[in-house]
């Protein structure tokens, strides 16, 4: 009797709101219970092996996820959704093999780029590049990147070895 009572859906909505009710109520303390329990060695350790495995198995939600944060902290348009990421073998621009570094970001890591950043995270201007790729672009505009790739290629023929 009690299975076929938690099977109607009343019960269920029910049960819902309550715990949707003792949450809200509760937020504070849920919120420094699970920042204590966490901060466990044996704890914190499982939730890094857990985290590490998603980001292997789900790239493209982590840079979406990631990228919606950043777009609410920076106040820019967000409007793609995980399927529009694609991440390429090779680096588009640099030609190098992406690459996660373990436990840290390397030059070929993926990394998610904004074509033109004033736009934000729109359908169309994404792109998953090489993190050494993105550094290198950053903010600067293609005229300021032809002016350091001139200097550097004039600079780097003249210099001589000491």
């Amino acid at each position: 009797m009690t299975a076929e009572y938690r099977k109607d859906e009343s019960y269920k909505d029910r049960e819902r709101k309550l715990s949707r009710a003792y949450n809200n109520d509760h937020k504070k303390e849920r919120r420094a219970y699970r920042i204590k329990y966490e901060a466990k060695p044996e704890v914190k350790e499982t939730i890094q092996k857990r985290n590490r495995y998603w980001w292997k198995t789900n790239q493209e939600k982590w840079f979406f996820y990631s990228a919606k944060g950043r777009a609410k902290k920076e106040g820019c348009d967000f409007n793609i959704e995980p399927s529009d990421i694609r991440i390429p073998e090779v680096c588009p621009i640099l030609g190098i093999k992406l690459t996660k570094g373990e436990g840290c970001v390397t030059e070929a890591s993926p990394s998610l780029d904004r074509i033109i950043p004033g736009l934000g995270y729109v359908k169309g201007n994404i792109q998953v590049i090489s993190f050494k790729a993105n550094t290198i672009k950053s903010n600067a505009t293609p005229e300021e990147l032809r002016k350091v790739a001139d200097w550097s290629e004039k600079n780097s023929q003249s210099a001589k070895p000491l």
